[in-house]
């Protein structure tokens, strides 16, 4: 019925045709939803707007305005959603979700909603929405390393050959005036020492602690794991 001839031309030469560089705006996922066709979706919104304090807010109202019924972003077209939920969602789901929105990345995502609405926080609600679909997740690829493998410490061969030791902060104060635990943990026997110090110990003190308590019970250790706490890392106490 047509008569037309293919013609193949090197990538280097062929400048791109318009359907390989859809414009985003026109793109059919960025008019997916729409609040003045759909009568629910304006139930809806015209409930989120009583209902959301922000526009009672002389401070607020200097970043939006009124147009008929409906508010948008100041100086532009945007329309302004309010703080729903469900509201938020179907627009969410109908701009990556849906099968003409193809799924796109963050920034995509972003622009596609950004062109018809907005809100405070969106680009936020975008990435916690697009990081955690699930068909995203289950057919991108990846795009960093694969992790290691978990290499487990050795067992000792006896009793406090190998230590844990770390301190535990943020603890309501004693009598004594005591706010941290300093504990020492055997990697064989599980075996734990708890110490009652304060969060200003310093090198020094911890060093003496741990050579009365513990070398002084059950011998020099072989290995030490703990983690670059400043009194641990410290040249003294190396």
């Amino acid at each position: 019925r047509f008569h037309y001839t293919i013609m193949y031309k090197p990538g280097r030469t062929n400048v791109a045709d318009p359907l390989s560089r859809y414009p985003l705006g026109d793109a059919p996922c960025a008019y997916a939803i729409d609040v003045h066709t759909s009568p629910r979706m304006h139930t809806q919104l015209m409930d989120a707007y009583v209902t959301d304090d922000r526009l009672r807010s002389p401070r607020f109202l200097k970043r939006v305005h009124k147009d008929g019924e409906y508010w948008f972003k100041a100086g532009t077209s945007r329309l302004f959603i309010p703080e729903d939920a469900q509201l938020k969602s179907d627009i969410l789901v109908a701009h990556h979700d849906q099968l003409l929105s193809g799924h796109m990345g963050i920034d995509k995502t972003i622009a596609a909603i950004s062109s018809k609405f907005w809100w405070p926080g969106l680009s936020k609600d975008v990435y916690d929405h697009v990081t955690t679909c699930t068909k995203c997740q289950a057919v991108n690829a990846r795009s960093r390393k694969r992790e290691g493998q978990l290499c487990p410490l050795p067992i000792p061969e006896h009793p406090w050959q190998q230590i844990f030791m770390d301190f535990i902060t943020g603890m309501p104060p004693t009598p004594d005036g005591h706010d941290a635990t300093f504990v020492i943990i055997d990697h064989l026997t599980k075996m734990v020492l708890v110490y009652f110090v304060n969060m200003s110990i310093d090198a020094p003190t911890v060093a003496e602690l741990l050579f009365k308590e513990m070398v002084c019970r059950f011998g020099q250790p072989e290995h030490i794991i703990c983690d670059r706490d400043p009194r641990f890392t410290n040249r003294f106490f190396k």
